[in-house]
């Protein structure tokens, strides 16, 4: 069975109470998503989480760059985005070489096998470069495109955000 709503406003947005429908400065009614019956229960966690302001601030902020980068119609935008959200989760100890410890971090709790966690450890410090280069102004052409990062960091932060809130 599947639960239909229209008010889900971008691909891989984590809706917050400011955005929920009847609230000032919401998002319209344009946009339609499907959820199956067994996501109700995840996403009714979250949001009692989020109206119940439980969260943690790392989680908070993550989910809001994760809403900013959903909003962003330049893949370039959504990657510093994304980046922001990656450090909200993994940085925070503000001491060097956040480029390693992000990647390192992030492969230790998303992945339990070596090899899988190398390839994230790789792909972090890829984004991690490519973030860099944008900032820093050389956008550099080598390496994966930009959209290719966006697109797997997307599914980092989501999966991230919701391992931390269900503990699963």
């Amino acid at each position: 069975s599947q639960v239909t709503r229209t008010n889900y406003p971008h691909k891989g947005q984590i809706v917050t109470s400011e955005m929920m429908i009847g609230q000032p400065g919401g998002f319209p009614i344009d946009k339609s998503y499907s959820l199956s019956q067994s996501d109700v229960p995840e996403l009714q966690s979250l949001f009692e989480a989020i109206q119940n302001k439980t969260l943690p601030q790392r989680l908070v902020m993550a989910i809001s760059r994760i809403n900013f980068a959903s909003e962003r119609i330049r893949p370039e935008d959504q990657l510093i985005d994304l980046m922001i959200a990656v450090e909200a989760l993994y940085g925070g100890d503000g001491k060097t070489d956040l480029r390693y410890k992000l990647g390192l971090r992030c492969a230790a709790y998303l992945e339990t096998t070596l090899e899988s966690r190398r390839e994230i450890l790789s792909f972090m410090k890829k984004a991690y470069d490519k973030r860099s280069s944008l900032v820093h102004g050389s956008n550099s052409k080598k390496g994966l495109s930009t959209e290719a990062v966006v697109n797997e960091l997307r599914r980092i932060v989501q999966v991230s955000i919701k391992q931390m809130i269900t503990g699963g």
